[in-house]
């Protein structure tokens, strides 16, 4: 159970990453989306708003959770449990970013599930999030040091054994924090790429449109 429970809070982020975007396909559905996008705001803002409302949707989740660290004999320092919310909220906005990213393109919740399940339940279970990967083939090894959900759950597992001090001297998790890092900026973007790719289509189609 302690090893699984910060296996756990990474579960949860996915999970609330996954339904928090749906929203992005049911706006479009209700005529909200289209509402947003003539607003003369910048489309950076609105991938912010709701990646960032969707991250702070799961936070509060794990949080609640997090009461039940020390019944599983976890607890971390005060050192320790900055980093440990440093940690949920990369991988939160991760989630989020790359959910937002896929849902501003589809049409359909059920084939947003069928994508995000898919493509993300495996990375999840190849995180080293269900057993250790000591021991393990060579070719798991490399697939777990690949994923960058793996180093994600190494920032939320860390910081229950360690203070800041030990992390910070630690050089595997400032691969895995500069890589969490790096793969959370990347998905932030990909969604604002997706929303001006979208944008650029309507462009071109008013000026074909046009008398």
């Amino acid at each position: 159970l302690e090893y699984f429970y910060p296996g756990a809070l990474l579960m949860m982020l996915l999970f609330a990453g996954i339904f928090s975007c749906i929203t992005v396909i049911e706006d479009r559905d209700q005529g909200f989306l289209q509402s947003v996008l003539a607003a003369p705001v910048p489309r950076l803002s609105i991938v912010l708003g709701k990646v960032g409302g969707a991250a702070l949707i799961a936070l509060f989740q794990c949080l609640i959770l997090l009461v039940a660290a020390p019944m599983v004999g976890l607890l971390p320092s005060l050192g320790g449990s900055l980093l440990l919310l440093l940690g949920l909220v990369l991988a939160s906005l991760g989630f989020t970013a790359l959910g937002f990213g896929i849902a501003w393109g589809m049409n359909s919740t059920a084939g947003f599930h069928a994508v995000m399940m898919v493509f993300l339940m495996p990375l999840w279970m190849l995180s080293g999030a269900l057993f250790p990967t000591a021991g393990a083939p060579f070719w798991l090894q490399t697939v777990v040091a690949l994923n960058p959900i793996s180093h994600a759950l190494v920032l939320i597992r860390a910081p229950f054994y360690k203070d800041a001090s030990a992390l910070f001297a630690d050089q595997g998790y400032m691969t895995s924090l500069a890589v969490a890092a790096l793969w959370a900026t990347l998905c932030l973007a990909f969604s604002l790429w997706r929303v001006g790719k979208v944008e650029k289509g309507l462009a071109v189609l008013d000026k074909k449109t046009a008398p």
